[in-house]
């Protein structure tokens, strides 16, 4: 592990994007697959529920089906 001068792990001076792309380019395939499924099980309800939302809203994506059938039918 590299530190710099403050004996700050490397790692915590990335943002999310570096630590993401590590995460990505040094582990198992198998680890990859199941990432999504860590990410959401590391996060509160409040926090994945905010997530969703924002998703949605800024994918145009339906939310739940009432909203799915409503898109459908415009």
């Amino acid at each position: 592990m590299t530190t710099d001068k403050n004996n700050t792990p490397e790692y915590q001076t990335w943002n999310r994007w570096e630590k993401i792309d590590f995460l990505l380019e040094t582990t198992s395939e198998q680890f990859k697959q199941n990432l999504l499924d860590k990410i959401v099980s590391s996060m509160t309800e409040q926090e994945f529920d905010n997530t969703y939302e924002y998703i949605c809203r800024t994918e145009d994506i339906a939310r739940d089906y009432q909203e799915l059938d409503q898109q459908l039918d415009n």
